[in-house]
């Protein structure tokens, strides 16, 4: 058995059960296939929050390799991910989206009732049938001078 060959068994052995991440770097990540599941439920959940949080898993998948990226997206889901928040026709009709971005942010955007985004996606989302297109981006609109996904105004005080 050549050492090549041995290297290879070494390696599968290693992935065996796993979720590998290959780096940039060369290097390699390896992670526990709950902890993968476990961390992209925190970072759907925390959306709802407002927040991001920091997980080692999406760190490395946004340092991963495009290959290794799309075998983890394939598998575990889009690491950047929207939630919506969608009013009641007597609340105003209102849709906000909620993006974990790339770079680990969240924006917020608000779509008032009766605009054409909003409506698009509520009839999308109450059909099943809503799926923007990767890389599409419903148009921002300007709420006061700002965009909606700068931080939320403490108000407790």
């Amino acid at each position: 058995m050549s050492l090549r060959q041995r290297l290879h068994r070494l390696r599968e052995k290693a992935e065996d059960g796993a979720v590998v991440v290959h780096q940039r770097d060369g290097s390699l990540r390896r992670f526990d296939v709950m902890e993968v599941h476990k961390e992209m439920f925190h970072a759907r959940m925390d959306l709802w929050l407002d927040t991001a949080s920091d997980s080692e898993v999406l760190a490395a998948v946004r340092n991963a390799t495009p290959g290794s990226r799309d075998k983890f997206e394939e598998r575990f889901g889009p690491i950047v991910m929207t939630n919506y928040v969608i009013a009641s026709e007597q609340e105003g009709g209102w849709v906000e989206s909620k993006t974990l971005t790339e770079t680990g942010r969240v924006e917020r955007v608000r779509y008032e009732g009766g605009s054409e985004e909003a409506e698009r996606v509520r009839e999308g989302l109450k059909s099943g049938t809503f799926s923007p297109e990767p890389g599409e981006e419903l148009p921002r609109p300007p709420v006061a001078g700002r965009w909606v996904d700068e931080p939320a105004e403490d108000l407790s005080e």
